[in-house]
């Protein structure tokens, strides 16, 4: 399967006109495995975070978010060039857990003109006649998660912006910690929260972005020891080099609510485990990234010593249960314009 660019001048504001179609002999390759693709709207399918190589792209610094409409009458899946993505610089990522550093590690929020800070825990009230709205200006790197508590009344929550548009009703006695948000392009992102049945709404409010910490380099021998906010989303990362047929031994979490999960460099998922230790031989000499995350949000803590036993001192006979991926390579074709009908 193979695609021609649109003038992919995109390296001139990072910006992909559909109207401005130029074709190109150069391949580029395209990595779908540290993708999930989802369905959009019933006939949209949706590949966000694929990396590419090429027309000066690094896959594991940049990524594309790639939208296919299917086609009743041809029965298949077209890209829909004008709705490309491209997240320039936004480093290795995977599902929640994001490896750039990101600044502020603590971003503010305005609420009614007045100034909040992510991590802390406020009051606030809402009505009917005057939602409740934070606004976030976040930047790539961000994963924003909040917990709700201690509402007075059955109540709702919308959070826009980006790709983001999704609403969820919750019931007075219902406490949240919301699903994690990874921000992957800058902008400005809106919290919304107002009472379902009722005129009125108090509630506990916090905001907090999981990807606070600082990347660290590991190695044979790291000792790790992290404790995890409380009600809330929150993870540590690491960067550990690793060579072909090397052996990585994490030890397993002292709670089955504590996630190890390693990635590679191209934010495909190698190895994930919840309460047990983490072994992984690598197929692929490169750097790996673990992530240690506070799965369900409850807190807890993690303590263990990283162990790497190099490839000529592992058992030979142990199978590779991970292959390279699949690797999808686009030298030359025509982008489809949707129909103007």
């Amino acid at each position: 399967m193979k695609i021609y660019t649109a003038i992919f001048t995109v390296l001139v504001g990072f910006f992909l006109a559909v109207s401005t179609y130029a074709q190109t002999d150069t391949p580029f390759d395209v990595y779908f495995d540290a993708t999930t693709p989802f369905l959009q709207s019933n006939d949209r399918l949706i590949f966000d975070g694929a990396r590419v190589e090429g027309f000066g792209f690094s896959p594991s610094n940049d990524a594309l978010r790639l939208e296919y409409l299917f086609n009743y009458t041809s029965l298949n899946f077209e890209l829909q060039m004008e709705n490309l993505k491209i997240y320039k610089g936004v480093g290795v990522f995977n599902d929640e857990n994001m490896a750039i550093d990101v600044e502020p590690a603590q971003p503010d929020y305005i609420v009614n003109g007045n100034t909040y800070r992510c991590g802390e825990t406020y009051s606030f009230e809402a009505a009917t006649s005057q939602p409740f709205v934070a606004e976030l200006n976040l930047k790539a790197g961000h994963v924003i998660s909040w917990s709700i508590d201690n509402s007075s009344n059955d109540y709702l929550y919308h959070f826009s912006g980006g790709s983001y548009d999704s609403l969820t009703l919750l019931e007075k006695s219902q406490a949240v910690i919301s699903s994690p948000h990874t921000i992957l392009t800058d902008g400005l992102y809106t919290l919304k929260i107002e009472p379902r049945n009722f005129l009125t709404l108090s509630f506990n409010l916090r905001i907090l972005n999981a990807n606070y910490r600082k990347l660290e380099t590991i190695g044979n021998k790291s000792h790790v020891s992290v404790s995890f906010e409380n009600s809330i989303r929150d993870y540590s990362k690491y960067i550990v080099h690793l060579n072909e047929g090397d052996l990585l031994t994490v030890p397993k979490p002292n709670s089955a609510d504590i996630s190890l999960k390693l990635v590679d460099n191209l934010g495909s998922e190698a190895a994930i485990v919840w309460g047990l230790p983490l072994i992984y031989q690598v197929n692929t000499s490169g750097d790996y990234y673990l992530f240690i995350q506070n799965q369900k949000g409850w807190g807890g803590s993690y303590s263990g010593t990283i162990s790497i036993t190099p490839a000529v001192e592992v058992d030979t006979t142990r199978s590779k249960s991970f292959g390279n991926g699949r690797r999808i390579t686009f030298g030359s074709a025509t982008p489809v314009k949707p129909n103007s009908d």
